[in-house]
């Protein structure tokens, strides 16, 4: 029998695939670097230094080290296995996250299932399957080859670089086949004319709409967000950012909330990371 590790995308995933019974260790990939800075060599220690940093401001992420790090320490030498199997979503989240797993790991033998409609048609999460269905994706799992590993190393580079132009060449491949639309979602995080990118104008109208409470705001978002596969703390995120354009009393729309929708004046550009895409230098390059 082969000696197999198994990377999951999350703790939801690790109960049902235990009772599956599928053989092999388990690694957990806890990290939401579809999130905040996303820069320099993914091996060096610098770069989860910044990460880390980054989630306890943002996030209270007081447990970084034993959550992620510990969990990257057991995958820095994988000699000791003979197949690596990577279980990632269709999202945008999974998509980062698997880029970085297979640019971070070192392995002859790795193979990827990646869940979005194969199971019945309807795109879900593997935090939304049962144990049998685990049992059916891990017998149709994919070899990478070394275009494949190729073209993850690529992605990863034009994700991280401060030209995110750089990603609207890639295309899907039949390995990578949910690439495509996890990156045009990424795109449309980039800030607008009007300084607000697309979940900030959705945020924005929903609240023109009539939505006044934040946890139905955020809870409409996580009903109906597509290809992004973001938590609700990174939705309340965005709306923490989107505070000036508020009345201090309820959550409606103040006058230049109401102005920067119509166009009439723009959003101030806060100090954020997309990626390696820092967003006050991305906007006056951009639109001013």
């Amino acid at each position: 029998m082969a000696n197999q590790l198994h990377i999951l995308n999350g703790d939801a995933t690790v109960p049902e695939f235990r009772k599956s019974g599928i053989p092999g260790k388990i690694v957990v990939w806890r990290e939401v670097l579809c999130e905040g800075p996303v820069k320099g060599p993914i091996q060096e220690d610098l770069f989860w230094e910044q990460r880390a940093a980054y989630i306890q401001d943002k996030f209270g992420g007081e447990h970084y080290k034993e959550k992620m790090i510990a969990e990257l320490d057991k995958i820095r030498n994988l000699s000791s296995y003979d197949e690596v199997v990577l279980w990632f979503e269709y999202d945008l989240f999974c998509q980062v996250n698997l880029l970085a797993c297979l640019n971070f790991i070192d392995h002859e033998k790795i193979c990827l299932v990646c869940l979005g409609d194969e199971l019945d048609g309807q795109l879900r999460g593997l935090g939304e399957i049962a144990a049998n269905d685990f049992i059916t994706l891990f017998e149709s799992r994919l070899p990478l080859s070394k275009d494949d590993l190729a073209y993850a190393k690529a992605a990863w580079q034009a994700y991280t670089s401060d030209t995110p132009e750089q990603l609207s060449v890639f295309s899907s491949s039949d390995t990578f086949k949910h690439f495509k639309p996890a990156i045009a979602a990424h795109l449309t995080r980039l800030p607008g004319k009007n300084g607000l990118n697309q979940v900030e104008e959705k945020m924005l109208l929903l609240i023109k709409e009539g939505i006044n409470n934040d946890r139905k705001l955020v809870g409409t978002l996580l009903r109906d967000q597509g290809y992004f596969g973001l938590g609700d703390l990174q939705y309340f995120q965005y709306l923490d950012q989107l505070r000036p354009l508020l009345k201090e009393e309820a959550l409606e729309l103040n006058e230049l909330g109401i102005n920067c929708l119509e166009g009439l004046a723009v959003f101030p550009q806060p100090d954020q990371y997309i990626a390696g895409v820092f967003r006050p230098s991305y906007f006056e390059k951009t639109w001013q």
